[in-house]
């Protein structure tokens, strides 16, 4: 079903594993208090690095507290179709590798379109995993009729550049009021 107010359809919301390749799955993030313990350690771990911390300070947190707090932050975004977060997990072994977040145009970014966002643990770069888990999300996002995605990133953060250019997508401008982040973006359709 389209929904006009996030502009794709809201089986995006349905929170389903996507598969990628053949060891590894996109797996929503999970309150479900029998993992839910152990989702928290695992962001704390992944997140806990000097480029988190450096390019996407909102990700990065300090204690097992904050990252609960950022957990519990992404899952609300999911109920409340802001964002759709996923873990980045090999196939039968369910700790998350990594993270990508799909925010919808009620996210408050100021571009009025869908945008992500990604980062993972240090066992999972240099592997090009990311740029396939990327490529994957964006074509479920296809799927699901959304027609352009953008990514906001550091001018210094290569790797994520590196990612996303892999992936599909072209530079198309910095941000506006002297920020000194490059926009990116993919049109799907």
């Amino acid at each position: 079903m389209y929904d006009n107010v996030i502009r794709a359809d809201s089986n995006i919301f349905s929170f389903k594993p996507i598969p990628v390749q053949e060891n590894f799955l996109l797996r929503p993030i999970s309150a479900k208090p029998e993992i839910f313990d152990a989702e928290i350690e695992f962001y704390k771990i992944n997140s806990q690095s000097e480029e988190v911390r450096r390019f996407l300070p909102g990700a990065y947190a300090d204690t097992v507290e904050e990252a609960k707090e950022k957990l519990v932050l992404l899952i609300q975004k999911g109920v409340f179709k802001g964002a759709v977060t996923y873990c980045i997990c090999e196939k039968g072994y369910p700790a998350p590798l990594g993270y990508i977040c799909l925010n919808s145009p009620l996210i408050p970014s100021g571009y009025n379109t869908w945008t992500i966002d990604f980062w993972s643990g240090e066992t999972m770069r240099g592997k090009a995993l990311m740029t396939v888990c990327v490529h994957t999300l964006l074509g479920y996002a296809q799927e699901n009729a959304i027609e352009e995605v953008k990514a906001i990133v550091d001018p210094e953060n290569q790797k994520a550049i590196n990612v996303l250019e892999r992936a599909g997508f072209v530079y198309l401008s910095q941000e506006a009021e002297g920020e000194r982040r490059y926009i990116y973006g993919v049109r799907l359709n």
